[in-house]
């Protein structure tokens, strides 16, 4: 056990974990529904619309304005 902590010393931090394992599943379920969103789309048209990835990117682009860095 002391080799595991002595090469990765925050793995004793346990709200550190929580807060990254949170923050890696909700950019997770947001390319999920992204993702889904176009294989809908291209399953049931077979044309391919790359409206999605611009719609996310228009979601995305003002939250880096309103939420704290």
């Amino acid at each position: 056990m002391d080799l595991i902590t002595g090469l990765f010393p925050w793995i004793t931090n346990g709200p550190l974990i929580t807060v990254q394992v949170m923050s890696g599943l909700s950019v997770g379920m947001f390319l999920f529904l992204v993702s889904v969103g176009m294989s809908l789309i291209f399953g049931v048209t077979r044309i391919v619309n790359l409206a999605h990835g611009s719609f996310y990117m228009v979601g995305a682009y003002p939250s880096t304005w309103w939420a704290p860095i």
